[in-house]
């Protein structure tokens, strides 16, 4: 599986993942300009918006050309033959994603943000509470289907970033890796388990089709009961019984039972269900606390002390161009003044500068699992790498000598054509 396609997907999927946000912010203000209907399929087309950005930043590399494609979609919202109110919400949905493409297409490294998952169902419920406390327009609906569907996208798209987040890390250390069987396998998983929580989510949230459902497993079990009766009915050529059903209109229809006590049968039969019934949660619950313990008896490791130090001996340490997270009694107010604080941001200052020739076009998070020596070699920075190294894992002291040496190293290098 190619990889550049499956970060095409995922770039599509995080641009049409905040377009259900987009979408319920639209339907909210269309209800406060007090249409009678949500526009909602128009919305819905206007997915093609953050497709047809994305296509048009990755396409067209021709200055003029570019910047009239990104024009291209605000004069259709100009020129649409709808309401003045409509055409207001489609100008200014047009303008939020013309304004997005082109800060991206200017800003080295940059690219979409995923709206956060707690800011988007915050959003799309907030639209819920206008419509149901100040609009009550009953687009309820509405909204709780795309707070499920944005979920969905949500989904998928953290799963496929996190597989590409994999493949690149593990790249360069695994001779072969199973590319599209792990995506196949994972991504199965993923929409199974997703969209399984998802319907069973929405049917929760709606007590119409739950009563439905349950109205519908009503009648097949008295159905079933009535089959039962007919066959098992012991009594079934009782005269009483014969002029019942004909008297019900003959044939099909079965008699009323009187309140009287049941029949042997019907009591031995529930007898048996409830004792049924009460074996089974027993055996639910045993087999539970069987493989409870197998569970923890399987997974419990005793770990002696000389084998925790072998297996953190082994790990690889990698550094990340983020700061890292001290406490105070570590860092203190003042250090920044600290020569191996110096030595660590020079080499982050350098490092993130020359991203694009050490990792290519990758994320600050993927760059964090290269180590020193990666990404020294490709700068070559080998002065910079050793008083690095030193700061960072050597229990010597670096001394203000070090930091002039890096200094003038990366000075010459800065000279350098």
């Amino acid at each position: 599986m190619k990889k550049e396609r499956v970060m095409l997907g995922s770039d599509l999927l995080l641009s049409l993942t905040n377009h259900w946000v987009v979408i319920a912010v639209a339907i909210t203000v269309t209800g406060a300009f007090k249409y009678d209907t949500p526009h909602f399929g128009l919305w819905l087309a206007l997915w093609g918006l953050p497709v047809y950005f994305y296509m048009t930043r990755a396409k067209v590399h021709n200055f003029y050309l570019f910047f009239l494609s990104q024009f291209l979609p605000l004069v259709v919202a100009c020129s649409a033959g709808v309401s003045l109110g409509i055409k207001l919400i489609w100008i200014v949905i047009t303008l939020f994603y013309m304004i997005t493409s082109i800060k991206i297409r200017l800003t080295e490294f940059a690219s979409e943000f995923m709206m956060h998952p707690a800011v988007a169902v915050v959003m799309i419920g907030g639209g819920y509470l206008l419509d149901g406390l100040y609009l009550k327009l009953g687009w309820s609906n509405y909204y709780t289907t795309l707070i499920f569907v944005y979920l969905v996208f949500y989904f998928i798209y953290y799963f496929v970033n996190q597989y590409l987040v994999f493949i690149t890390v593990n790249r360069n250390t695994a001779s072969n890796i199973p590319e599209r069987e792990i995506f196949a396998s994972g991504m199965k998983q993923t929409i199974f388990c997703v969209f399984g929580s998802v319907i069973f989510m929405l049917l929760s949230t709606n007590v119409e089709w739950m009563a439905y459902i349950m109205n519908l497993l009503k009648k097949g079990l008295v159905v079933l009961l009535k089959v039962m009766v007919y066959f098992f009915n012991l009594e079934k050529s009782d005269p009483e019984i014969i002029a019942s059903e004909q008297s019900s209109g003959g044939g099909g229809g079965l008699p009323f039972m009187e309140a009287t006590d049941p029949h042997p049968f019907w009591v031995f039969l529930e007898k048996v269900a409830m004792a049924a019934v009460f074996v089974g949660i027993i055996a639910v619950i045993i087999l539970g606390i069987i493989k409870g313990y197998q569970f923890l008896r399987h997974n419990f490791r005793t770990v002696s002390k000389n084998k925790l130090k072998e297996i953190t001996g082994n790990q690889d340490i990698r550094e990340s161009c983020e700061v890292e997270k001290r406490t105070g009694e570590e860092r203190g107010w003042f250090s920044f003044l600290n020569n191996a604080e110096k030595v660590r941001k020079m080499y982050r200052k350098r490092i993130l500068k020359n991203k694009l020739v050490i990792a290519g076009n990758v994320s600050d998070e993927e760059l964090g699992f290269f180590t020193a020596k990666e990404c020294c070699d490709k700068i070559s920075a080998d002065c910079l790498k050793a008083m690095y190294e030193k700061a960072r894992y050597s229990n010597e002291s670096v001394t203000s000598e070090d930091v002039r040496a890096v200094k003038n190293a990366e000075k010459a290098a800065r000279q350098q054509p």
